[in-house]
Order: C-alpha cells, then structure tokens, then sequence
C-alpha cells in the first residue's frame, strides 16, 4: 500500500509527453479501437475498464492502470519470493525474518528504481506486462508445487495473455522449457498436461483475433502498409513488427552494448546491487537450482535480444530483467546477511545453530535490518523522486485548452499522423471537441491540402519536419509556406522536438510584422543584428491555465541576422519555451519584405500559464541567447489568479 502512495502521489495528471505511444495508449482503450504495431489487445481491455472508472479524465484513469499494476505486481512478487525461501534455511535461527527483510529491501529497491517507476507514473504498457510476467511466474511456482494440470493451464492462459502486452515475452519460453524438465520430465509423455498447455496457450493468443476485427480504425499510413486484415499483415503487425530495429548491430558491437546495459543496471540499484545480484545467482544456484535455471535463462534471453534492440527509449525495455535481478539481489543480501550473522556468533562464542538468544541482541539485530531496509530506500526514494515526480505535469492539457479555445471556426489543424497525433487526437475521439475544427491526420491521412480552398490552416507540427516520418503526404502543403508562431506552450529545456508545444498559423503570404507604433516600455538591449527596442503587455493580470499576450518591439540593425537567436520565457520557476526567435523566420521576412536597417519587426508571444502556478505575483522573465552568451531581462510583474483548465474534455 505504501508503494501505491507514493505511485499516486508522483502520478501524470493527464497526457503526458515522456513516452512517445502515451497519448495514443490513453486513447484506443477508451475507444476500444487498435493500437499500433502489435496491437496489445489485453492492454486495451483492461484500460477499457479503467477508462470507465468516474474520476477526473480519461487519460489519468490510464496512469492509474500503470500505478496499480507496479504496486500489485511488487505486492504479488513479495508472496512469489516467500515460496523460494531455502527449505534448508527454515530450521537457523533468524533466517526467516533475515529473509524476509531481504525480500522486502529489494522490492522497495526495484518498485523505486529509476525506470519502473518512470513508466508507472505515465500511460505506457510495461507496468502490465510486469504484472503479468510475475503472475505467470506464480502460476509457474504453484505447478512446482502440486503438479496439477490444471495450475500448467493456468500458467500457459496467463503466458499466452501476456503477449498482450508484450511480445517480447515469447523469449521466456526457452527457460521456461528447461524448468519443467527439471520439475518433472515426466510430464512429456502425459497428453493431459500438453492439452492443458496447449489449449491455455493458444486461448491466450486468441486475444490477437482483435486486430482484423478493429484494422479498419487505423489511421497511420505506415501501420496502414501491414494492416492486419490477413495472416499475412497480423504476422507483419505482430512478429515482424519493427523488424528494422531487432539485432540491428554488429556482433563487434557486443561489449560495448553490454556496457551500456551495465550502466543502466548500475542506474537502477547502484553497484552494490550490481554485486549484491552477482552474488545471489551464485547462492540461488545451491539453494534452489530450479528456480535459478528460470531466472538465468529468462534473464539471459532478454537481455540478449534488447542490448541489439535500437530504440531511443531503449531503458525501458529493461524492466523485467531489472525484475529479475532484483530477485538475484534479494538472495545475495539474504546470504550477505547470514554470512554477517555467523560472523557475530562467532566472535561471541555461539554456535550457529543455538535457538536460545538475549532479548538484548535480539533488539539489535531487529534495529540493524530497519535500518538496512529504511536508509537504502530512502537513498532511492530521494533520488529517483526528483526524476519521477510528474504530479505537476500538465503542459500538454494546458496547451490544448488555449488551442482549442483559440482556433478560430470551421478552421483545419495539422497533426503528425498514427501514433504521435494523438495528443489531439485524445480530445476529438474521446469528447468530441470542437467538431467544426477539420484534423485531416485523424479523419483522412492521405489527404492532399490546397492552400487556395482552405480558409484558415493552422499546425502543431514544426515546419521543417512537416513532410517527413510518416506526418504527411508529401505533396500535402507547399515548402515555401510561411509557418507563423501563434502559441507556446510549457516545455522542459531537456525536451526533445515532439515536446515543442507551438500553435503555428500556415499561410502562403507573408505575414505583417511592420509596425508604425511605439513601444508601451521601452528597452535597449543590443545584439548581433538586432535590437531589443521595447515591448507591450496585454495584461498584468492572468489566470493559471490562460495565456499572457507579450509583444516585442526588434530593430534590424543590419541585415545579417545571426540564426542562433533564441529567447525563452519564465514566470517564477515554471519554464515556458525556448525558440528561435519568429520560428526561425526573420531572415526569410527581412528579405521578402525588402527591410532596411532601422526599420521595426513586431513578434508577437502568447504564453500559456502553466495550470499548476499558484495565486501570487511572479516576474515576467526573458532570456535572450547568442553565440553562448546570455541576457535576462526582467519585463514586469505578472499576477497570476484563479485557474482555467479541462472540464469534462472542454475549456472552463
């Protein structure tokens, strides 16, 4: 329960940015549509039902699924590591308490590491599909155990299921193989037991008959190219998915890949988990060898098949080995600690196997494994909080909110297609807002645009990648189109193009940036071709969620504008946007409009408020940047009041 605490404390508002399928995996299992390559129809089930839970919007219900299932998946391993306790170590003094603290410092360690908990507070599959590989381990265990058909059945059922939410678990198989074998080889020659692995097997992967019944939904022209409508396309769609990012280096590649898995190992439990999880394959393999097989090959293969994966979010394919690793780290603290304990005994003249112990000692052991569980946690939680915090994180809601209340009617907005439209996406398929605005991504993503019939064209997608990785036709809009900045929203100084939250007005004509007028407050920073002459404000006065209107007065002071320009914005400590200034257009506008020097260009900035800014005064702050060298100036005070945000999917 106290890991579910923190996990909600820590959880994404709504939409969030850090994965690249988050908007559309927060979309399709409210629709119960398809999601892109391989599908993941378990996923969208069981987000289906938490899309219906009655508690703030859509995509916070998915961040809860994520939440839950890394605390239940830590909860259900607790129980599954209990049943690999060494049956030679139940009679020592200790061991079982010893044991259990173990279990519950590695647990604490893995659900606060770095990257399960980075995707457990976000709308990704890898917290479910943790919880399904640890299900079907202890189903696997309670086979072990009983040697009940019926128990295999329910191992394979849930084995076949879990391709649901990742296909990368079929590599488990090889290991799982080897640990029945070592079980009960028996089991080959009896065709009940195989009936009930295969019938539970091939039940589980009925799941994948969703994908013909919901191809006709997809909408991005790339997943269109394999649409799962044959055997053929669901194998393409499924198996051979992303095929060009599978073993794509060469074997001379090997160490060096395996040095950057080490790294993100050390990432998550330092080096001395690193040794510590060294040392527990050793003992796991004396002291339960079977499980030990399970482990090392599951772990093996996995780690095989992702450190020739390429993938720019490649850490978070690591989980389930990190799982595992965790439980190598639980044996070798256990046996760390009987190794300590024996010492101690030792030393004051007891022998290992004596029952009968002080009250004294017995509260300074229990004091010692508080602390080794207390301090190691706590060094996690510390760290990895200021990393995994996104409780704050609404810019994409609070980008949206201005964007539709913006947008004028009847008006047409450019998206990327397929998967990296659905931040807009998520408001038309789930609330339907704003039905007058035209988004041809989603309803036709091969559609040819013609500047000529279209009455106001605006786009959230940069103009220098507009054409390009699947985001439209080629021949859709014109390269010498003028994209004007219309709207920044928030964005981190770490984010990455796709996190660049602009509205941009797409016109053929140039846009009139002349002005006869004076400034309101005059300025007079000098930079490389330009000058910073004065500014207007709309308002000292803005509701958190809104926008601030900011006009800036620049004066050519030649006509070789350095292209590095940039500025950025900041209210307190909330950061806005950093850009070239005019969206990289100022030379092009200089030159269309034949400007001299002297002459004034007029940007206009509308900042949107972060919604998370409470009721106060905050400086209005620009950082202008050239060449490495930067300028603050403080503008003017802005009082921030009230909220505005999403109700129900519209703009309050």
């Amino acid at each position: 329960m106290g890991v579910l605490i923190v996990y909600l404390k820590t959880l994404t508002p709504s939409l969030s940015s850090l994965s690249p399928d988050g908007s559309e995996l927060a979309t399709i299992p409210a629709i119960l549509g398809l999601a892109h390559s391989p599908g993941y129809p378990l996923y969208t089930w069981i987000g289906y039902l938490f899309s219906q839970i009655p508690i703030q919007d859509v995509a916070y219900r998915m961040n809860l699924l994520s939440a839950v299932s890394s605390a239940l998946a830590m909860a259900l391993l607790y129980s599954l590591l209990l049943q690999l306790f060494p049956s030679s170590e139940k009679e020592k003094p200790y061991s079982a308490v010893l044991y259990r603290s173990a279990v519950i410092l590695g647990i604490l360690v893995l659900a606060f590491s770095r990257d399960l908990w980075s995707q457990t507070v976000i709308t990704e599959v890898y917290a479910l599909n943790l919880l399904m590989i640890v299900l079907c381990l202890l189903a696997l265990l309670r086979w072990e155990h009983n040697h009940k058909n019926i128990h295999f059945f329910l191992f394979a059922l849930l084995f076949g299921l879990s391709m649901g939410t990742h296909l990368s678990n079929l590599g488990f198989a090889p290991s799982t193989v080897v640990f029945v074998l070592l079980s009960q080889w028996q089991v080959i020659r009896d065709w009940k037991w195989w009936l009930s692995a295969l019938s539970g097997f091939v039940l589980g992967i009925l799941q994948f008959l969703w994908l013909p019944l919901n191809a006709s939904g997809l909408n991005d022209r790339l997943m269109q190219r394999s649409s799962p409508t044959t055997l053929q396309g669901i194998y393409n769609y499924t198996l051979d998915s992303f095929s060009n990012l599978k073993f794509a280096f060469p074997l001379q590649m090997l160490p060096e890949r395996l040095v950057l898995y080490l790294y993100l190992l050390v990432e998550q439990f330092g080096w001395l988990g690193v040794m510590l999880g060294m040392i527990g394959m050793v003992v796991m393999l004396f002291w339960k060898p079977r499980a030990f097989y399970l482990f090392t090959g599951m772990y093996i293969v996995h780690i095989w098949f992702f450190i020739q994966y390429q993938a720019f979010d490649l850490e978070v394919f690591f989980i389930p080995s990190h799982m595992l690793w965790a439980i190598f780290m639980i044996f070798g603290i256990f046996a760390t600690l009987r190794g300590i304990l024996y010492l101690i005994d030792t030393l004051t003249h007891r022998e290992n196997d004596t029952k009968q112990r002080s009250p004294f000692k017995t509260v300074i052991l229990s004091s010692l494994l508080a602390a080794m569980i207390i301090v190691p946690v706590y060094m996690q939680l510390s760290t990895n909080i200021l990393i995994n915090d996104h409780s704050q994180d609404t810019a994409i809601n609070d980008f949206y909110a201005n964007v539709w209340h913006d947008l004028p009617t009847n008006s047409t907005l450019l998206t990327q297609s397929g998967v990296f439209g659905y931040s807009v996406f998520y408001w038309k398929l789930i609330y339907g807002i704003r039905p007058d605005v035209d988004v041809p991504a989603l309803t036709n993503p091969n559609q040819q645009l013609n500047m000529n019939t279209t009455a106001a064209l605006y786009s959230v997608v940069q103009p220098n990648t507009i054409q390009t990785g699947g985001k439209l036709p080629n021949t859709a809009l014109a390269i010498e189109d003028w994209y004007i900045p219309l709207l920044y929203g928030e964005s981190d100084q770490s984010a990455s193009a796709r996190n660049q939250w602009i509205l941009y007005k797409v016109q053929n004509q140039p846009p009139d940036w002349s002005s006869s007028r004076d400034p309101t407050y005059s300025l007079d920073i000098a930079l490389d071709g330009l000058k910073l002459v004065g500014y207007d404000l709309a308002e000292n006065t803005v509701e958190s969620g809104g926008e601030l209107s900011l006009t800036l007065y620049w004066q050519i002071a030649d006509g070789n504008i350095i292209s590095d320009l940039t500025e950025s914005y900041w209210i307190g400590e909330k950061f806005h946007h950093e850009h070239t200034i005019l969206g990289g257009l100022l030379n092009k506008y200089i030159r269309a409009q034949s400007l001299q020097t002297s002459e004034i260009i007029v940007e206009q900035v509308n900042l949107v408020i972060p919604s998370t800014l409470l009721d106060g005064n905050y400086p209005l702050i620009i950082v202008l940047n050239q060449n490495n060298v930067s300028i603050e100036i403080t503008l003017n005070n802005i009082a921030v009041q009230d909220e505005i945000g999403m109700v129900d999917g519209w703009l309050e």
